[in-house]
């Protein structure tokens, strides 16, 4: 029944805006070199909502504190007329100083320019691609950032992702993505806003190939706040860097209608 009533809402609000295939690319390094060695490497999800619930720099002023080597954001504008055609994504990076590039994939075009997912890293990149996450009766379109980081000489895949509201498409987004994943480095880190709970279909896709689920283990509580608590968001991480030490915890703030979770890994390893 409720798949009846949503999806003539779905189709009909998905006309107001088109997908968008689009990617900005950061500066990308040929390859990984020696880094003066740490024990920690720091994960940020946060799902922004495109400054709506307060500013950019209010985002921005959050996130500065959390100290992250990679931040995976959610509902991100770029050149749209709700953002006063900022790249938000960029304006983020600059505030937060301390060489911080990023990579923006769009899922859709919007009010003049685009909105999708970021994802900021200190870390070098050595890859940033863009993923389509297609699913049937989807509310909207949706995207994933596939990215390589470097962690001193070593390669870690990280993943920003904004799954679907409706609950059958945003199951079909993490097994699209879960797919995706299927080859690559064996240091994976993904982040982001799986508009699912723990348990439902989405998380457990990624369960399922061993990933760890850091907030669900360390901090499980609500992340979504508005109108009421919820937990939407996820950082999943491979055993390799979810070792005993690992710390996680969600931010309380109100600059968005989610908070910020975070995550300390593991320093991988060859």
């Amino acid at each position: 029944m409720l798949r009846l009533i949503l999806l003539p809402l779905a189709a009909a609000l998905a006309g107001c805006a088109g997908p968008s295939s689009r990617l900005i690319s950061p500066s990308l390094d040929s390859a990984c070199a020696a880094a003066p060695a740490r024990t920690r490497l720091k994960v940020v999800s946060f799902n922004i909502r495109s400054g709506l619930s307060s500013s950019i720099p209010d985002v921005a002023q959050v996130l500065a504190g959390m100290d992250a080597d990679v931040i995976a954001l959610q509902e991100v504008d770029v050149g749209t007329g709700r953002a006063a055609r900022a790249n938000q994504a960029e304006a983020i990076a600059l505030k937060l100083g301390g060489g911080y590039r990023y990579a923006f994939a769009a899922a859709m075009s919007r009010d003049g320019g685009d909105y999708g997912v970021a994802l900021l890293s200190r870390l070098p990149f050595l890859r940033a691609e863009r993923v389509d996450l297609r699913a049937a009766g989807a509310f909207e379109p949706r995207t994933a950032i596939d990215a390589t980081v470097c962690a001193g000489e070593v390669p870690v895949r990280v993943v920003a992702v904004h799954a679907d509201v409706l609950p059958w498409a945003a199951a079909d987004n993490a097994r699209a993505l879960v797919k995706a994943l299927s080859a690559g480095p064996a240091h994976v880190v993904v982040a982001g806003d799986l508009n699912a709970q723990p348990r439902e279909d989405g998380p457990e896709a990624f369960n399922a190939i061993g990933l760890l689920d850091v907030i669900g283990l360390h901090a499980e509580g609500p992340t979504f706040h508005f109108p009421t608590g919820r937990r939407l968001d996820y950082i999943f991480a491979a055993r390799g860097l979810s070792d005993d030490g690992v710390t996680a915890g969600r931010l309380a703030s109100e600059v968005s209608d989610h908070w910020p979770i975070h995550a300390e890994l593991a320093w991988p390893v060859n």
